[in-house]
């Protein structure tokens, strides 16, 4: 059960300081919010955590893996770059094991006046969602152990 205490207490203190920061798109150049959110993975710029970026940004990707029988919770960071070409990607480590279920989905406005309502996706957007939901089953030693994890983003804009 530490495992997963320890990888809920991790993706909620990097998702939550979530920033909007700009990319310049590879092929027209123009400026885009650097969040990418789908059912199996996200995107998205954070605050260092101090220790290996010491005081600036990175960029983060969270995805699953599936390898055989082995289903697994990815995590690779890298020195935020705004220019997408010079993306170098960071070795993914593992933050979840056994991960048979995992899904993220996203609170916000689809439209300038509705009501924001939970996505399954938060792509091509000018603004962050409100909320991230990760939602995981864990085997751990015969017996499964759901996550439901809420985050709201610091930096979102309250619809």
């Amino acid at each position: 059960m530490g495992e997963i205490d320890a990888a809920a207490i991790r993706l909620r203190d990097l998702i939550a300081k979530t920033v909007p920061a700009l990319s310049m798109g590879s092929a027209d150049g123009l400026a885009r919010l650097s969040f990418d959110g789908v059912t199996n993975g996200l995107t998205f710029v954070t605050l260092s955590e101090g220790e290996a970026f010491p005081g600036g940004l990175m960029r983060v990707h969270l995805f699953r893996e599936e390898k055989g029988s082995t289903e697994r919770v990815m995590l690779s960071a890298t020195v935020f770059r705004s220019n997408t070409s010079r993306v170098v990607e960071g070795t993914p480590i593992t933050i979840l094991h056994n991960a048979a279920q995992f899904s993220i989905s996203y609170f916000g406005v689809r439209e300038p006046g509705k009501f924001p309502e939970w996505q399954s996706d938060w792509r091509h957007r000018n603004e962050l969602p409100e909320l991230v939901r990760i939602e995981a089953a864990v085997q751990d030693g015969g017996q499964v152990h759901k996550i439901v994890l809420p985050i709201a983003l610091q930096h979102a804009r309250p619809s």
